[in-house]
């Protein structure tokens, strides 16, 4: 595959010049490392559309590998594709810290803390729930579900509706059947929180065990 043209933004990872039309790809110097690039081209190359996420101390590029194809559909060569997604990247990665710290500071809190998104995705649960519910954290976190599953038959539906709740804020107590079959009270409140950078509110809550006063 040989170089035919070229845009600006297809230097910010291949190191083109005027020259090296007709040259082939592989033979350009790139700003990033771009592993399996070849293998991308030739699996274009038999119809593929590749997508190669590639990252710096500098920038942040998406490359996309499209078929070109001739007026009667066959391929011709390959199209590459180079979009810069450092903002989002940048954004997603300060999100990704953000929250990081969050769970290192929750984790030190004796209640149970959670996080929800607008859309009701748990995106933040500490360890506490092991201790309480006797839950494995990364199995409630793959599904939620099991949360509720756990509440007392008698409870369920009230503590369903609850969540569901479009309130700003709710506080709620019921009862918990845990995995070797003891039963605990619960005491949970919840609150919408607008995070400062602007992004979407959260749902954020918190759960202790109040069994001892129920006696």
């Amino acid at each position: 595959l040989r170089v035919t043209r070229f845009t600006p933004l297809a230097v910010r990872l291949f190191s083109l010049i005027p020259s090296d039309i007709g040259r082939t790809l592989g033979a350009v110097p790139t700003a990033i490392a771009v592993p399996g690039l070849d293998e991308a081209l030739q699996r274009t190359l038999g119809g593929d559309s590749i997508i190669i996420e590639l990252e710096s101390d500098q920038r942040d590029l998406l490359m996309q590998t499209q078929p070109y194809r001739g007026d009667n559909s066959e391929i011709l060569g390959v199209i590459v594709v180079v979009i810069d997604v450092s903002d989002i990247t940048a954004e997603r990665r300060a999100r990704e810290r953000a929250l990081t710290n969050l769970e290192i500071v929750t984790e030190s809190i004796r209640e149970l803390v959670w996080q929800r998104d607008t859309s009701g995705v748990l995106t933040l649960l500490t360890r506490r729930v092991e201790e309480l519910y006797g839950l494995d954290r990364s199995r409630v976190l793959a599904d939620p579900s099991l949360l509720l599953a756990a509440v007392h038959p008698d409870d369920r539906e009230r503590v369903a509706a609850v969540s569901a709740s479009t309130d700003p804020s709710w506080q709620i107590q019921y009862r918990i059947i845990r995995p070797d079959g003891t039963i605990r009270w619960i005491d949970e409140s919840a609150t919408f929180m607008q995070p400062p950078d602007g992004s979407p509110p959260v749902r954020v809550g918190s759960a202790f065990d109040i069994s001892e006063q129920q006696k």
